[in-house]
């Protein structure tokens, strides 16, 4: 004869029709909680300002990328760091920057406390980081400078 399961802390047992019904609903604010928080990151995908613009999607890492005063512009945030880095030449990809296959400008800082947090950055965090970012190009354009030490063929 088979044994009846009985009833854990880690699951439930949904052996009639009301019993789904009534858990189906109990995810209802578990729903709008997840839904308000891609609402309001739905607001900062596309943000801009003066000389500049971009677009900011996905998490693990979230990225951004842009122009900033004709210049291609890259931003990421992933495990717990993120980054951002400008192009010294409008045809030359900001990701080389950081791997010195082209010039520009770039600055790194760890985020968070956990070790995958700034992976899930909020982006309203990551645009005010990047506008942190774009003040301090402009005030010191030469601070933070990566000069290319290979070509893009050695990379």
């Amino acid at each position: 004869m088979e044994e009846e399961p009985t009833p854990k802390e880690d699951y439930i047992i949904l052996d009639s029709k009301e019993k789904l019904e009534d858990f189906i609903s109990s995810l209802d604010p578990l729903r709008e909680a997840v839904k308000e928080i891609e609402d309001k990151n739905s607001l900062f995908k596309i943000m801009y300002g003066e000389d500049w613009e971009g677009q900011m999607y996905g998490y693990c890492p979230v990225q951004a990328e842009g122009i900033i005063d004709g210049l291609p512009w890259y931003f990421r945030a992933r495990w717990n760091s993120w980054s951002l880095s400008i192009a010294r030449n409008p045809t030359d990809d900001p990701i080389d920057v950081r791997w010195g296959s082209a010039s520009g400008w770039y600055f790194e800082e760890d985020w968070g406390t956990e070790q995958f947090e700034a992976g899930w950055m909020p982006f309203k965090e990551a645009w005010t980081l990047i506008i942190r970012c774009f003040e301090k190009f402009r005030e010191e354009p030469q601070s933070n400078y990566i000069l290319a030490t290979k070509s893009n063929d050695d990379a």
